[in-house]
């Protein structure tokens, strides 16, 4: 009987990949090797972020990184970063947004059940495009660059924009 049949939950077979709501990815040996040596020392959390900021940053050739719980936290931590950048009086104002950039546009159909975690950040979502078309992106325009670009003010803070295959509009101006 695994842990999970033990408290009641039964196991699936996730043919879905990496996703939060299943639990994340199974890791392999050498990941839960690191967690049990990693959880033998305390270490000032700040400095562990940092060294593993430079470590994701140069693996995705991104100017930072950081580790989140999952998709949720992600989103909402990106999007606050978007909104205060490095400013912490903003960051300990939020989800406090008044007089600050805190727009983020996101074409319509792409709003989902993830998008609660941009607006805990305090951001007010912007949605652009043809609502409730059809999903399918080759069905019709949906959303263009044009649509994007014509929302985008000085309270503009970001665009999110679900990428995967299909997706329209290729974002390159």
């Amino acid at each position: 009987m695994t842990i999970y049949e033990r408290f009641g939950v039964k196991p699936i077979i996730n043919v879905d990949g990496p996703l939060t709501r299943y639990g994340g990815a199974i890791m392999e040996k050498e990941t839960i090797e690191a967690m049990n040596e990693a959880s033998k020392y305390s270490v000032p959390l700040d400095q562990l972020q940092a060294a593993a900021s430079k470590i994701i940053a140069k693996k995705t050739h991104a100017e930072a990184g950081i580790v989140t719980s999952g998709a949720c936290a992600a989103l909402t931590l990106a999007t606050a970063a978007c909104m205060c950048g490095y400013d912490t009086a903003r960051m300990d104002r939020l989800p406090d947004t008044t007089n600050m950039t805190n727009e983020v546009i996101m074409p319509c159909h792409q709003i989902s059940g993830y998008t609660h975690a941009i607006r805990a950040a305090g951001a007010k979502l912007v949605g652009v495009g043809i609502p409730h078309a059809p999903v399918d992106p080759l069905t019709v325009y949906i959303a263009n660059k044009w649509h994007i670009a014509s929302m985008i003010t000085e309270k503009t803070a970001a665009i999110a924009y679900v990428v995967r295959t299909g997706s329209h509009p290729h974002l390159k101006m």
